[in-house]
């Protein structure tokens, strides 16, 4: 397999190894996390929410006008109108007792919120964001409403959540009723007082005409001008026939204006103004709305969404056209009406100089002039006044109800479904993140992966964990128990690995250590001299842990007369070697206990005697103290052929394995390999199947021994 192809599956494996070593973790924060949404949901109230859907059209656009400029400072407005004090209020005193029971509970809050009441205490008085008081209905009312614009269109949803579901209908739609009862009084209000003043100052100006026009007479009278005769008639009659032309340009004036000003007065425009108009609006809403719901389900980029898209466009493009069309004639209709006055005012003009004498013409047409000013500002402010009806009689800004709230038939919240998929993801990443956590801050060697690429150390063997047993047999090598043992194939193929990787020739000494004490190294050694000597070499286990020895348990041997006692001179070599219960096994073990076990190692009779033991056996092990914990080891190591360093899995960190490692080859010595003692094989069941296959976790589980028993019986003495 290529290397970098095989770098990303091992990572891989050893993650998933890491996840099933810790499953129980995982497995625990997941069952706390489901623990935990089980109580929310049957303990949390069930809340309800209603929606209202409303379409907001953009106040004082030009007619025609369908570009979104400006759009979002009046959707912004609007958002803070809707979430606002008095509205809530409104509401509230609009609902009267039929909310009573359930602003009762108060706000709804978050859970952030919720334990920031329960650690400091909830505000003594709600206030608005404004900094305003807010009575406890309204603030909680207010904290039960959610105003939320739909991305990209005029939409805007506003929701209402409570505990009664019956309630949720009915406070959306009054909080949208409220909305527009407010917007059409602070308009109404605003209408009325200007046209009051217009009124006011319109009953003057027709005053002052009458005046002027009753002071005119006078003069006419006083100049012998005949008021009766057929000219005076037909001035009379082209007169007011001028003022009505004027009235009706002013009307069309007024209308003109008011398109040109910004102020969108198509709703107001005679039907037969309108022309296509009203339909074009229509379809645009329509086409608008589409584009919104397609928003929504299908996304920005979809084919159906760029078709919708297309079509508001070019309904845009015609709504434009057509308003282009309706300012054009009313621009060509005050052109005409300003024509007609203009040709009347000149016959009128005609018609007085003909019945006006020479002295007293001047003064007649400097009154006739005035009048005809007056009369023209009154034109003026009669078209004020229609801009003033046609302001008053449009609504700003235009809200329209496209989806009104209806009951709710299930509560938003709690939800078990998601909340129970929820709690499992969040059990699972919080599961799997302690997991992988723990693991970076373990640093104990775990896997033959550690031994290898952490410590950089040859892999000799893995030796499972075995059960402990009780009775004289307890201590026996499992290579020489008849059973099921799971660790004696294990000694054999550590065994097999040893031998493949020393020179053929020779003898083998090998001193047997580990890091620290309670490791499993005295058992490593005794076991695989076992293993050695039903294979059929000469093997010698010396017990060289001058401190605290235990090889001569394994044995079923006396303590007295051994390796000291032979240091020392008490005692001949061949006195002190002891045969064992199996063939091919001899064993020296430590002998009395000495005050100064380091001078009686660092010893040249010890040198010699290992010399002299070389020469007579296949194999010799030396069981010594841990590494890190006496100098004994390093004293030895130096004068043997090699040293097996018994790693405890999960017990042994690789820093301390680190150090002794440095320590043994800083005075020379020749470190092997490592041993991976007691391993659980049930815990890393998945890192060890991809290592070892199925071997470990089937075969050790349920190991014959018939293959290995007769062998045992050739080798065991009676």
């Amino acid at each position: 397999m290529n290397p970098t192809t095989q770098a990303p599956l091992t990572e891989a494996r050893r993650v998933l190894a890491i996840l099933h070593r810790r499953r129980l973790l995982i497995a625990a924060c997941t069952a706390v996390s489901l623990l935990a949404a089980f109580l929310h949901t049957q303990t949390t109230r069930p809340v309800y929410e209603a929606r209202v859907r409303v379409l907001l059209e953009k106040p004082g656009a030009p007619l025609g006008q369908t570009d979104l400029t400006g759009i979002a400072d009046d959707t912004n407005t609007l958002l803070e109108v809707l979430r606002g004090r008095e509205l809530a209020e409104r509401v509230v005193s609009r609902l009267g007792n039929r909310m009573a029971a359930e602003l009762g509970t108060g706000p709804m809050v978050s859970l952030w919120e919720l334990v920031r009441h329960r650690l400091f205490g909830p505000p003594a008085t709600p206030v608005a964001p404004d900094g305003v008081p807010l009575s406890p209905s309204a603030s909680a009312f207010q904290s039960r409403v959610r105003v939320t614009p739909v991305a990209g269109t005029r939409l805007i949803d506003i929701r209402f959540s409570a505990y009664d579901p019956a309630l949720t209908a009915v406070a959306a739609n009054s909080l949208v009723d409220a909305f527009t009862e407010l917007a059409a009084g602070d308009r109404s209000d605003r209408s009325g007082e200007r046209t009051e003043w217009l009124t006011d100052q319109y009953r003057q100006q027709q005053q002052r005409i009458q005046a002027l026009a009753a002071q005119l007479e006078q003069k006419r009278r006083a100049a012998g001008v005949d008021t009766g005769g057929d000219a005076e008639r037909r001035s009379a009659t082209l007169s007011a026939t001028l003022s009505a032309l004027q009235a009706e340009r002013g009307t069309k004036q007024a209308l003109l204006d008011q398109v040109r000003s910004g102020t969108n007065a198509a709703d107001a425009l005679p039907i037969s103004m309108q022309g296509g108009l009203a339909e074009l609006r229509g379809q645009l809403r329509r086409a608008q709305e589409d584009q919104a719901r397609l928003a929504e389900q299908l996304g920005e980029r979809h084919p159906q969404m760029q078709e919708a898209r297309q079509r508001v466009a070019s309904i845009e493009q015609q709504l434009a056209a057509e308003a282009r069309a309706v300012v054009t004639g009313l621009e060509n209709e005050v052109r005409m009406l300003l024509q007609r006055e203009a040709t009347l005012s000149g016959e009128i003009a005609s018609l007085r100089a003909d019945v006006v004498g020479s002295g007293a013409q001047a003064e007649i047409q400097s009154l006739e002039q005035q009048l005809e000013n007056e009369r023209a500002l009154l034109v003026q402010m009669t078209g004020q006044a229609r801009t003033t009806e046609l302001q008053g009689a449009y609504r700003l800004p235009p809200l329209r109800v496209l989806e009104p709230a209806t009951t709710p038939g299930s509560p938003v919240s709690p939800r078990a479904g998601s909340t129970y998929r929820n709690a499992l993801l969040l059990g699972l990443v919080i599961g799997i993140a302690l997991a992988l956590g723990f693991d970076a801050l373990d640093n104990t060697v775990k896997t033959p992966e550690d031994v290898r690429e952490a410590l950089g150390l040859s892999l000799l063997g893995v030796i499972p964990e075995a059960q402990p047993e009780e009775g004289p047999a307890s201590r026996t090598p499992a290579v020489f128990r008849a059973g099921p043992y799971s660790a004696a194939e294990a000694y054999r193929l550590l065994r097999t690995n040893l031998t493949y990787s020393l020179p053929p020739e020779g003898g083998r000494l090998l001193v047997m250590s580990s890091a620290n004490p309670g490791e499993g190294k005295t058992t490593t050694c005794a076991n695989l001299a076992g293993a050695l000597a039903v294979a059929g070499a000469r093997v010698l286990a010396i017990d060289a842990d001058l401190r605290r020895p235990t090889l001569h348990l394994h044995f079923g041997l006396q303590r007295a007369r051994g390796l000291t006692d032979v240091i020392v001179g008490k005692l001949e070599l061949e006195a002190a070697l002891q045969p064992t219960r199996w063939a091919g096994l001899s064993a020296i073990t430590c002998g009395y206990l000495p005050p100064n076990p380091a001078e009686l190692l660092a010893s040249t009779r010890l040198r010699d005697l290992l010399h002299n033991l070389r020469g007579r056996f296949d194999w010799v092990l030396v069981d010594t103290p841990p590494v890190l914990a006496m100098a004994d080891t390093s004293i030895l190591a130096p004068f043997v052929d090699g040293v097996i360093l018994v790693v405890g899995a999960e017990v042994s960190t690789r820093p301390a394995v680190q150090r002794s490692i440095d320590q043994l080859r800083g005075v020379g010595g020749v470190v092997l390999g490592a041993v991976l003692n007691r391993v659980d094989l049930k815990r890393n069941a998945y890192y060890y199947s991809h290592y070892y296959g199925d071997y470990y976790r089937s075969y050790y589980s349920a190991e014959n021994p018939a293959a290995e028993s007769g062998k045992l019986r050739r080798f065991k003495r009676s």
